[in-house]
């Protein structure tokens, strides 16, 4: 069986979902295509069933009960809503925490879809409760990689300023990484940790505003595209 036979097999199992502008919810897809002249966005809420072995769950960063994996998904499928009732289609890399999902199969996925973007959603944490905050990384040296990580950390950041009381950002969030969803995909690609899990203001945010956190995270991939 040649490779590409594969992957359509593969597609098949119901990895990935396609979302157009006139559907109002995520529906599950054989086969997901783009649609001609619109622009294609490929979002990836991290973690999930088999994402490192398989038959295994992997929940991310969990503090207490609250698991990371659950809080990206959530993320992913109000980030798609938006950005397909602006036009753009959207294919996610999964759809709920039960089908098989490896991390190899996610930037296969874009790749063969020809995506414009590749935007992977994640969660932080740290031994030290004080470390908080956004961090968007791209590649190391790839241009569009580079602005399209600008334009959502500056944008995400903006939104939690001027939504969250008393959030701020002393850091530099921009960050370069050799992760394989950047290494292995074919288009301008990010990874967002969007707060701490372990920190108490931004469990606060990401488990009772994820609204705030998917429309800043809107704004900057929108702001990147309509750029393009």
């Amino acid at each position: 069986m040649t490779s590409e036979q594969t992957r359509r097999d593969f597609m098949r199992k119901g990895l990935a979902i396609l979302v157009s502008a006139a559907i109002p919810a995520f529906a599950q897809s054989e086969e997901p295509t783009s649609q001609p002249g619109k622009k294609v966005v490929v979002l990836d809420p991290g973690h999930g069933m088999g994402n490192r072995k398989k038959g295994v769950y992997d929940p991310g960063a969990v503090h207490e009960k609250i698991y990371e994996e659950k809080i990206v998904l959530d993320q992913s499928k109000r980030v798609g809503k938006i950005l397909a009732q602006k036009g753009y289609d959207i294919i996610s890399t999964r759809t709920d925490s039960e089908t098989e999902t490896p991390l190899s199969s996610r930037p296969i996925l874009a790749n063969q879809q020809n995506a414009d973007i590749f935007v992977s959603l994640h969660c932080n944490a740290f031994t030290n409760p004080d470390a908080k905050g956004v961090r968007t990384y791209h590649y190391p040296d790839t241009k569009q990689g580079i602005k399209l990580a600008r334009q959502v950390q500056d944008s995400l950041v903006e939104e939690l300023t001027a939504n969250i009381p008393g959030f701020e950002q002393k850091y530099n969030g921009l960050k370069t990484a050799n992760f394989h969803v950047l290494k292995h995909t074919n288009m301008p690609a990010v990874l967002v940790e969007s707060g701490f899990l372990t920190n108490e203001r931004d469990r606060k945010y990401l488990t009772q505003n994820p609204e705030i956190v998917a429309e800043g995270i809107d704004k900057g991939i929108i702001k990147y595209l309509e750029e393009e």
